[in-house]
C-alpha cells in the first residue's frame, strides 16, 4: 500500500476539483495495489461460493486467511479508481494558503477549498454569506459576486486556523 498513502489528500483535491492532481496520484496507487487486489478478490469469490449465507462470510473469510489488510486493499483500491475517472472543474486557484475552485450559482457564489496546516472547526460569517472550516476543508456561500472580496476575508480567518 506504499503508493496509496496520499488517499486523503486525493480525496481533498477531489473536493477542490483538482482532478488532474487526484487522478495522477490514484492512478499510482491502483498500480500498487492490482496484483494483490485480483488475487485477493479471486479469492473471496471461491470462499462466497462456498457458504450458504451472506452472514457466514465474514468467518469463512478468516478461517481461510483473507486478514482486514486484505479488505483494506480492496477498499483503497475502489476509491482510487473511482478518483481516477473522476472529472470535475479544472479551473483550481491559489493564493498564499488557500487552494481552492468557485461554482457560481446565479445567486450565489461558492467556495470550495482547503487550507494545508489549518486545524479546528470554526464558522464565520462573511459579507453577505458564511464560511465554514473544519481542518483543512473550507466550504463558503456568498450572495456577493466579488471574488477577490471573499477570497481576501476567508484568507484573513484562515490565517487564525493556521498552525505555526
Amino acid at each position: 500500500m506504499m503508493d496509496c498513502n496520499n488517499i486523503y489528500k486525493i480525496l481533498i483535491d477531489l473536493w477542490v476539483g483538482d482532478s488532474k492532481e487526484a487522478e495522477d496520484m490514484a492512478k499510482e496507487c491502483l498500480s500498487s495495489l492490482r496484483g494483490d487486489v485480483d488475487k485477493i478478490r479471486k479469492n473471496i469469490k471461491e470462499i462466497k461460493q462456498q457458504v450458504q449465507a451472506d452472514f457466514l462470510l465474514p468467518k469463512a473469510l478468516r478461517d481461510k486467511g483473507v486478514s482486514t489488510e486484505d479488505i483494506l486493499k480492496i477498499s483503497m483500491y475502489e476509491l482510487a479508481r473511482r478518483a481516477a475517472i473522476f472529472s470535475g472543474p479544472s479551473k483550481v486557484k491559489k493564493n498564499e494558503i488557500l487552494k481552492y475552485s468557485l461554482i457560481n450559482m446565479e445567486e450565489k457564489l461558492i467556495l470550495k477549498g482547503t487550507c494545508e496546516r489549518c486545524k479546528g472547526y470554526r464558522y464565520a460569517e462573511l459579507t453577505n454569506g458564511f464560511l465554514v472550516v473544519m481542518d483543512d476543508l473550507i466550504y463558503a456561500e456568498s450572495r456577493s459576486k466579488d471574488e477577490d472580496r471573499i477570497v481576501g476575508e476567508i484568507t484573513k480567518i484562515l490565517y487564525s486556523l493556521r498552525e505555526k
